[in-house]
């Protein structure tokens, strides 16, 4: 016997699934439209990675930084405590961004190497929409 799903009535097989679905991708914070105010202050450049939801930020990520000051290709990789399971599910992409380690590192070829692992460019590169609605003015 099939059990209705609470919230449609629908069998539970056809109900909704509730977590929002996300999917591998990364943002090139420098090449967007909003670097000015997104990039952390020190921080020259930044390449984000982590699991997308479809609109949005990503609930977790690991960013790969250029640090004001630094020697030409001194990347630096950070995650909070909170996102160190992404460690252990990029472990490829980091296998891979480690055999760049032996040359000076640019945000190109973090994107080449994410790219190449499948993963989505989310970088807003243009302003999408307007700030605010005019009407709030009046």
């Amino acid at each position: 016997m099939d059990h209705a799903h609470p919230l449609t009535d629908r069998p539970a097989e056809e109900a909704p699934d509730a977590r929002p679905t996300r999917r591998d991708a990364f943002e090139h914070l420098r090449a967007a439209w909003y670097a000015e105010h997104a990039l952390p202050e020190g921080v020259f450049d930044e390449v984000r990675f982590g699991r997308y939801p479809d609109r949005g930020a990503p609930a977790g990520y690991l960013a790969v930084t250029w640090e004001e000051g630094d020697a030409f290709g001194a990347a630096r990789l950070s995650v909070a405590s909170a996102d160190w399971p992404l460690l252990y599910r990029y472990r490829d992409v980091l296998r891979d961004l480690a055999s760049l380690s032996n040359r000076p590192v640019t945000p190109a070829d973090v994107k080449e190497v994410l790219a190449a692992h499948g993963f989505e460019d989310r970088t807003e590169t243009y302003d999408a929409g307007p700030l605010f609605d005019p009407a709030e003015l009046s």
